[in-house]
């Protein structure tokens, strides 16, 4: 495609998609808690005080796995390119912005910057993120059966979200003497990430509530597979069961009540605000930024039990 003369310049073509689908800002912060959450959830396992040096090895791994973010986001562009084009045709990919090669170009860049920089963090690491990358190319090719797991959302959506598990295993094996290989507490910091791996995964089937006039031919959505009411009891049912998951760890995770009750509050707050609308919105009709408002209650549960255990974990002493 040639470019329009009127079009901005690359760079600035490629920072409008990473604004439209991408948020650098908002990825960095949400990636460097989780990988703080989980670094010093594995001290409090471990009993061990984390030493300040630590910070810098969990800024490399927050930048490894923000990389890791972006050739997904890469990737689900080229497997999504084909019906994204019709469906959403104002987006700077569909209007030839930038282009699937270009993007390609830089997702294998930032592959090959994610290995070098795990490289130096340390085998262990570098192992697990390697895993991680194979993993994702797995999913670039939707495991060789896409028809099948296309027609089963969920399933869809657990299978490409198993990635999270990859990356947290590799947050700990990126801990001198605190990874999963060589800790006797290894299995709570595996249900830990079970937590966060459902906190998430709420946040994936948020992202897919949408007006009923939102739903477009050939785009999956959970609103339009299960229905408005059934995707936010969905949500709402994944962020409970991570709380009491959450809550058979408070001994080996050394969490103080006051923490997970912060967290319950906030999802009991967002459990009143989202049923509430679901009912008003079925008798007087559903508010056009449906979507936004659903995304945006079901994340505060998600940050509220991030930001908890941060600070119960000593992150602002």
């Amino acid at each position: 495609m040639t470019p329009d003369v009127s079009w901005p310049a690359w760079p600035l073509r490629f920072k409008a998609y990473l604004d439209e689908r991408f948020k650098p800002g908002t990825t960095v912060v949400t990636t460097g808690m989780m990988v703080a959450a989980h670094g010093l959830a594995a001290h409090a396992v471990a009993g061990v005080a984390p030493e300040p040096a630590i910070a810098g090895r969990l800024g490399l791994v927050t930048l490894v796995l923000v990389l890791m973010f972006f050739h997904l986001r890469v990737f689900d562009e080229h497997k999504d390119h084909a019906i994204d084009r019709v469906a959403y045709p104002g987006r700077v990919l569909s209007r030839g912005w930038v282009t699937l090669e270009q993007l390609r170009s830089l997702a294998i860049a930032a592959i090959a910057l994610e290995l070098g920089l795990a490289a130096l963090v340390g085998g262990r690491f570098l192992l697990l993120v390697s895993g991680c990358i194979g993993y994702t190319l797995l999913m670039l090719r939707e495991f060789g059966i896409g028809p099948w797991l296309r027609r089963h959302l969920f399933v869809y959506g657990l299978s490409h979200m198993a990635i999270l598990y990859g990356m947290v295993l590799a947050i700990y094996a990126s801990l001198p003497g605190l990874s999963p290989a060589s800790d006797p507490f290894a299995w709570p910091l595996l249900g830990y990430a079970g937590v966060g791996y459902g906190m998430v995964f709420s946040l994936e089937v948020a992202r897919k509530v949408w007006h009923p006039d939102d739903e477009k031919p050939g785009v999956d959505s959970y609103s339009g597979r299960l229905g408005i009411p059934r995707a936010v009891a969905t949500l709402l049912a994944f962020q409970a069961a991570s709380l009491v998951l959450l809550a058979a760890l408070s001994g080996p995770l050394h969490l103080h009540v006051a923490s997970w009750l912060s967290a319950v509050a906030a999802w009991a707050l967002a459990f009143g605000v989202l049923v509430t609308g679901v009912r008003k919105g079925q008798v007087d009709g559903y508010p056009r930024d449906l979507g936004r408002r659903v995304e945006a209650v079901a994340a505060l549960p998600v940050l509220v039990f991030n930001l908890a255990l941060l600070i119960d974990w000593g992150m602002f002493r």
